[in-house]
Order: structure tokens, then C-alpha cells, then sequence
């Protein structure tokens, strides 16, 4: 199993060679010359340019719970709930790790927006185009691993689910339908990534609020289980109770 700076790193390294090419306005860097130019790239205009050949989840990757998997989640909770749990805190880490890196991104570009920064190095623009990047790997990848237990868990994941692939596939041009809606602001592409990472993590509620309720499906059964037990003996006092040769179930 791999863990999470693992997954980091294994996606920066894959998007690294491929985010080079990125088209600029002003310049181009000569990555095999001696003497590295240094012209400005602009946070604003400069087009984010997303490699043609990376993987993106969509609606039929995304696999939503059966009643199979509703009794089967609900039996393992009965006899171990520690299963849901373990599932829900590793997926909660990994959200905070996404969390952070999305602050500090979103930090960085404020930053620069702040400081009327007009003027950018190309690793600074590569930087900041990588991470939105990775960010949305991790995100897709996270959201097809736990698909299951967020659809156990009451949460509105179909609508969360709609709004994430509307606007990823707006932020990072996936979908040329939405072309009117494509921007090249940093600043904006990286907020609104902000909120989508936030909205994941509020999701989370739900899937907790879930997995804690389930601690109490014993007593709910022993409960279920004497009710059942008293109903059945009230209807076979009243209907089938002998005394004697009298039945009251005559009377």
C-alpha cells in the first residue's frame, strides 16, 4: 500500500516532463541552453495548458452502492464498526493533506495577486500549474476509492459528485462544451479549487455522523428483537393461550 506522500510524488514526477511545453505569450525557455532566459509570464493570461494523455474519472467510474453492498456494510458494522472507522480516518487524512496543499496554493497566488506581481518566472507558473494539477489527480483518485462509502452514508454525494465534474472540467477546459466558461486567472482556478477540496471535506460529516451511528445497530437489534418477542407473546396469549379446556382465543 502506498502511502500518501508516495502518491504525491509518483504525480508530480509524471506531470513534471509534460507541463514544460506550456504555451506563454511573452517567451519560451530554452531548457537546453547554458544561459536560462528569464522573461515574465503573466498569472492571469498565460493559458494552463492540461496534458492530453492523463486519466480523468467521469460518471462510469464512479460506482455507486447496491442493495448488496447496503447489507453488507450494515452486517460488518454490526460485528465490526473498527472497519468503517479505519476507511473513514484514512480517507479524512488524506483530505487534510489535500486541504493544506490547497491553502498554501491558494496563499501563494493571493500573494502574488497582492503584490502586483505582473512579471513571473516559468518555474513559479510551472509550480503553481503542477499543483492545481495534482490536486484534481487526488481528488479523483480518492473520490473513485470511497464512492461506496460515501453512498452508504446519506450524503448528498450525486449532487456533490455533478458540481465536481461541472467544474473541473471547467477550471482544467476538459469539456469544450463549457468553453465560455474557461479562465486562465490563477487566482480564480485556484480558489474555486479551494472550495471544491472544502466541499469534500464537509461531505465527510455525513460518512462520521454514519459510521458513529452504527455503533448503536446492537442495541437497536436486541431492542428490534424483545419487541418482536413481546408482540408475538401478546398474540399468542390473546389468540392461542389454553387454560384448561377453555380457550380464550374462542371468547
Amino acid at each position: 500500500m502506498t502511502s500518501e506522500s508516495d502518491d504525491i510524488y509518483n504525480l508530480e514526477n509524471e506531470f513534471s516532463p509534460k507541463i514544460n511545453h506550456i504555451n506563454c505569450t511573452n517567451l519560451e525557455l530554452n531548457i537546453n541552453s547554458d544561459a536560462i532566459d528569464y522573461r515574465c509570464y503573466d498569472i492571469n493570461n498565460d493559458e494552463l495548458i492540461i496534458p492530453e494523455d492523463i486519466k480523468w474519472i467521469n460518471h462510469s467510474d464512479i460506482d455507486y452502492p447496491n442493495y448488496i453492498d447496503i447489507i453488507c456494510y450494515y452486517f460488518k458494522s454490526l460485528f465490526n464498526n473498527n472497519i468503517n472507522k479505519y476507511q473513514y480516518l484514512i480517507f479524512k487524512s488524506k483530505t487534510y493533506t489535500l486541504i493544506n496543499r490547497g491553502a498554501i496554493l491558494l496563499s501563494l497566488v493571493q500573494d502574488i495577486q497582492n503584490n502586483n506581481e505582473e512579471c513571473l518566472s516559468y518555474q513559479t507558473l510551472n509550480s503553481i500549474d503542477k499543483d492545481i494539477i495534482t490536486i484534481y489527480q487526488l481528488c479523483d483518485q480518492y473520490l473513485k476509492e470511497n464512492c461506496k462509502l460515501f453512498g452508504l452514508s446519506h450524503a448528498p454525494f450525486k449532487d456533490f459528485i455533478n458540481n465536481y465534474f461541472l467544474k473541473r472540467n471547467i477550471l482544467l477546459k476538459l469539456d469544450n462544451k463549457y468553453k465560455d466558461y474557461y479562465t486562465n486567472d490563477r487566482f480564480l482556478i485556484v480558489k474555486r479549487t479551494s472550495y471544491i477540496v472544502n466541499q469534500m471535506e464537509i461531505l465527510f460529516e455525513f460518512v462520521k455522523v454514519s459510521v458513529d451511528n452504527n455503533d448503536q445497530l446492537p442495541f437497536k437489534l436486541l431492542v428490534l428483537t424483545m419487541n418482536f418477542f413481546i408482540i408475538l407473546g401478546e398474540y399468542l396469549w390473546k389468540y392461542y393461550w389454553f387454560d384448561g379446556s377453555k380457550s380464550y382465543g374462542n371468547n
